[in-house]
């Protein structure tokens, strides 16, 4: 049967573009096809026919042809306040000809345009417990974000639904990485060390990700428990590596005190469990404010302040 390679304008052929093929039955017959890329292409097609009268096939591929050179990015960006702008790129001197492609993104504000940046660092969950959450969470903040947009389409939206496929596979492989005590460890399996950051972590995830996915109400609240048996008499906790740090119990109590406040969790949590909570968290502060080394941390300071205005709030709402 004759085996036919359709021209494009991208390739050269070195063979000729038609040749004959016996192919026995069961079996498989080898052609070889010589080609040289005459022009770049972002999308060329590669064509191939086998037919005779009563029998045949096809295949199509995409290929990809760059110029031969450094490739280079260059970008500007504008206003529209009277609905036209001009903008200026510099481009380099000895640009390939032919080479040059423009594209222009136009945002309706500020919001749209995170948005759309966001879905380049969408991935698939993978590694150990802080890479799980780490990988998932920008998914988590995708689909926070197109909520707070108030999308009508979000369903529609493909991009969502990859968000939503991956911060559904990252809280199912996060669970191989829970203690049996009810704390988060780094390597699952034989791991039985958890470790109160990375407990935090998977505190603070699990309650932000529970108004979309269904989230065991029940793991958190193990994690929860961990967490206020592990802290010290003098309010602090010990992580699994290095030293104990303001910013460290600061963070474990902005993680325990959010997760309380929260409709998603805290809402339906027993009068007790927000009671030891709040205890860990009044502790925790205690602590971090006799610490030297915390008067000069800014990042430890902006958890404190954090703490005291929610906590001012949840009374004043009382």
């Amino acid at each position: 049967l004759p085996v036919i390679v359709k021209p494009a304008d991208w390739l050269t052929l070195l063979t000729t573009p038609r040749m004959q093929a016996s192919v026995p039955a069961n079996g498989s017959t080898p052609l070889v096809f010589g080609f040289r890329a005459a022009a770049t292409t972002e999308a060329g097609s590669f064509h191939i026919t086998a037919a005779n009268a009563h029998e045949g096939d096809a295949v199509e591929k995409t290929v990809r042809v760059h110029p031969d050179g450094e490739p280079r990015v260059v970008t500007t960006a504008g206003l529209l306040p009277q609905g036209s702008t001009t903008l200026t790129l510099d481009l380099p001197a000895d640009a390939i000809p032919g080479s040059i492609h423009a594209e222009l993104l136009l945002y309706p504000n500020l919001g749209a345009h995170v948005l759309h940046a966001m879905k380049a660092v969408l991935e698939r969950p993978y590694g150990c417990g802080e890479q799980t959450i780490s990988s998932t969470y920008p998914s988590l903040l995708y689909l926070e974000l197109l909520k707070a947009s108030h999308a009508e389409s979000a369903s529609a939206d493909p991009v969502a639904v990859e968000a939503q496929t991956y911060l559904q596979l990252g809280y199912d492989r996060l669970g191989d990485y829970f203690d049996a005590s009810g704390g988060l460890t780094y390597w699952g399996g034989r791991d039985h060390d958890p470790d109160p950051a990375l407990t935090g972590y998977g505190i603070e995830f699990l309650t932000e990700a529970a108004p979309y996915i269904a989230v065991d109400h029940n793991q958190i609240t193990s994690a929860i428990n961990w967490l206020l048996a592990t802290q010290q008499k003098d309010g602090s906790w010990k992580p699994r590596y290095g030293n104990t740090t303001a910013d460290l119990n600061l963070y474990l109590a902005r993680a325990l005190w959010e997760a309380l406040a929260s409709d998603a969790f805290g809402k339906d949590a027993p009068k007790e469990l927000h009671d030891r909570v709040n205890r860990a968290v009044a502790a925790a502060i205690a602590w971090s404010s006799n610490s030297a080394a915390a008067v000069h941390a800014p990042y430890a300071n902006a958890l404190r302040l954090r703490l005291e205005i929610g906590r001012a709030s949840c009374r004043e709402r009382v």
